[in-house]
């Protein structure tokens, strides 16, 4: 499935300018059809299971907390 920009940075939570930006960098694949970008949905998976963060602990909690 194809997503339009509008789309991803709605899934995101972030403007269509930051998508583009991500495109252009390189980081997001995408394709172009004339003057609009689409991005594959299976490629925005990816780009998200490689940019997500750990936010938990470490094992045996905070350093300096016991």
């Amino acid at each position: 499935m194809l997503l339009k920009i509008k789309e991803v940075a709605v899934r995101m939570r972030v403007e269509p300018r930051t998508i583009i930006r991500r495109i252009h960098e390189g980081n997001l694949p995408a394709i172009k059809f004339g003057r609009f970008w689409r991005i594959r949905a299976d490629a925005l998976n990816n780009y998200l299971e490689e940019n997500e963060t750990n936010n938990k602990p470490p094992l045996g909690g905070l350093p300096g907390r016991e």
